[in-house]
């Protein structure tokens, strides 16, 4: 928590800066989001004998972005964002063959960028998200696994983005999470692959 509180306020304090010197663009975004899960230890039958799938998401949002020089700038974000992904057991059980879950957050990324060109930038920089819901489905049954599952998750993030002279944007990125969730038989790393459009003024 002390962790996650920290990083909001850094968040606000960049926020508060980049509005106090004036080089700040503005802008909205969304996209879809290819989200799967890394299986970091096991705990069950099901997940020794199970492979891992991805299942797409959506995310949206705010993005702020604070110019340095021409080449330099500092892009800090508020997203929703969908992750998850699916378990695939490799065995008839009694509780089925495919699990999904799905995992629903409030991500704040703070990202450093370097303009290779006028239009196309480099995107390397970390990412907090808060988890704001959770669950699994098996067979057309749901499950809230909320309370089962960290509350926070830390990532690293890449990617590029290339602007348009009229302030429509595209974006790549890849996000690999540290932090070890954790539900009753299996503990996972969150992977994402997002895709974005974007206007920023």
């Amino acid at each position: 928590m002390k962790k996650v509180t920290t990083t909001l306020l850094i968040f606000l304090t960049v926020q508060f800066f980049v509005y106090s010197q004036g080089n700040l663009r503005f802008g909205m975004k969304a996209g879809a989001n290819f989200s799967t899960i890394i299986k970091t230890a096991r705990h069950s039958e099901l997940s020794r004998n199970s492979t891992t799938s991805s299942k797409m998401g959506l995310h949206g949002g705010l993005t702020f972005e604070f110019l340095f020089s021409e080449r330099i700038s500092i892009q800090v974000e508020a997203l929703y964002s969908a992750k998850g992904g699916k378990l695939i057991s490799s065995e008839q059980t009694s509780d089925g063959t495919e699990t999904v879950e799905y995992l629903n957050y409030m991500s704040f990324p703070v990202l450093g960028k370097y303009y290779a060109t006028p239009s196309l930038s480099i995107e390397l920089g970390p990412e907090i998200s808060i988890l704001s819901s959770a669950k699994k489905e098996n067979s057309g049954i749901e499950e809230n696994i909320l309370k089962q599952m960290s509350k926070h998750d830390f990532a690293v993030v890449g990617g590029l983005s290339y602007e348009f002279f009229n302030g429509l944007f595209i974006q790549g990125r890849y996000s690999l999470g540290t932090n070890k969730n954790s539900i009753a038989y299996y503990r996972h790393k969150n992977s994402v692959i997002q895709a974005s459009i974007g206007y920023i003024f």
